[in-house]
């Protein structure tokens, strides 16, 4: 990805909203708000993991929104109606995908990593001197989560160009998380939702104690699946671009077929 593009992207496209929306929102909710993440031993800054595990919980708002942004962005095109006009361009669809997935991705990872950072700082400026690497992979997977939300929203929007699709993906992605929540005592009764399917849900329960943490197969659980969304993101992106390329070729290699006739009777 060129670089001079990468900069045009980020300056003339919402791209950065998603990031920007992510890391204010969550600073002004956690800094803003008395609440309980800076109530006792299992508090925002009170220690490492549940400092993660905070940032977390935050996905339970944040994941549909960005889905539902990324769905907007994915609508560029057909906004535009450019979408004839870009794919009878020589450049590979997946390379034109690239480009706004990448600059996402990288908005939203900046986004979600500076918040992580400014919990982080506020840990280490604490009393604890206890640094388990334990809560890497829990913040990690909470960035793979944004991004692959992101591009499974853009890849939705760009096969099916509605301008309902941005606020049905969001409602029923939050309607799905509401569902898969897990509460204190580690998921919601079995008729909601089984603890195995409520564990793929990005978004954690509020910490309640100092010694909660996830486990190993649940991370590499929800790595593989958010994987496969991200994947199945930027193969609609890449299909949707070559599907209307296609078009296009035919209706160039067949140009009376596709003009009308002027024959009188």
């Amino acid at each position: 990805m060129n670089g001079r593009v990468l900069r045009t992207e980020l300056k003339r496209s919402l791209t950065p909203w998603p990031g920007i929306v992510v890391l204010g929102g969550s600073l002004a909710v956690f800094f803003l708000m008395d609440g309980i993440w800076w109530k006792g031993p299992a508090g925002w800054t009170a220690q490492w993991t549940s400092m993660a595990l905070w940032t977390r919980y935050l996905l339970l708002f944040w994941w549909p929104l960005v889905v539902g942004m990324g769905a907007v962005a994915g609508l560029r095109e057909s906004r535009s109606r450019m979408t004839e006009l870009l794919s009878t361009t020589p450049l590979p669809a997946w390379r034109r995908a690239a480009l706004p997935a990448g600059a996402t991705a990288l908005t939203l990872a900046s986004g979600f990593g500076l918040f992580v950072l400014v919990g982080g700082v506020q840990v280490a400026l604490g009393t604890t001197a206890y640094m388990p690497l334990g809560w890497l992979p829990i913040s990690l997977v909470a960035a793979l989560a944004l991004v692959a939300g992101a591009v499974f929203g853009m890849g939705v929007a760009r096969a099916v160009p509605s301008v309902l699709t941005p606020p049905a993906l969001s409602v029923f992605l939050l309607l799905t998380a509401l569902y898969l929540r897990q509460d204190n005592a580690g998921a919601l009764p079995s008729s909601l939702a089984p603890n195995r399917l409520a564990q793929l849900s990005p978004a954690t329960a509020e910490p309640r104690e100092m010694l909660l943490t996830l486990s190993g197969s649940v991370h590499l659980g929800q790595m593989l699946w958010l994987l496969g969304l991200l994947a199945t993101g930027f193969a609609l992106l890449s299909a949707a671009s070559s599907r209307a390329r296609l078009l296009a070729a035919d209706s160039r290699a067949n140009p009376v077929a596709s003009r009308p006739s002027s024959q009188s009777i």
